[in-house]
């Protein structure tokens, strides 16, 4: 191989390779794991997803069970979502028509904290769409589950 080709070839590749190793580095921020239950009127919101917004970065949902129960998901398989204040909301996956929120339940303030936190929703309304609200079973593909693109 001709000389003048060598070093800069070999730095190319040194270079590459310090490149290749920062994208191994896991770039996931501090999160607050966050587990709960979302009620309406007593009866769990299965169905529906709830969406942790914080005030800056990515948000992150979970899907609520039939029994109410979520864990929220920063990533797939990375559960969690970002430390401090966060806006909780229910919301429909893309694939389900159901009733509006009340909208005193849209957007409620939690502080997520390092380790477990708790956040439970019992909405409430007089509304006969809610009074007569059954959950909806769950598919199991929600569009709403969190992806690894940021």
């Amino acid at each position: 191989m001709n000389q003048c080709l060598r070093f800069p070839l070999s730095s190319l590749l040194i270079l590459f390779a310090l490149i290749c190793c920062g994208c191994d580095q896991d770039r996931t921020p501090e999160l607050g794991y966050v587990k709960g239950k979302v009620t309406i009127n007593g009866k769990p919101l299965a169905g529906a997803d709830i969406e942790a917004r914080p005030i800056r970065g990515r948000p992150a949902y979970g899907i609520i069970q039939p029994d109410g129960s979520f864990e929220i998901m920063y990533k797939k398989n990375i559960p969690g979502t970002l430390l401090g204040k966060n806006h909780f909301s229910p919301v429909w996956p893309t694939s389900v028509r159901g009733p509006s929120f009340p909208d005193e339940y849209l957007n409620i303030e939690f502080n997520v904290k390092p380790g477990e936190n708790t956040f439970v929703l019992e909405m409430k309304s007089d509304s006969q769409t809610w009074v007569d609200f059954e959950p909806i079973a769950i598919s199991g593909n929600s569009t709403i589950t969190p992806v690894d693109q940021p």
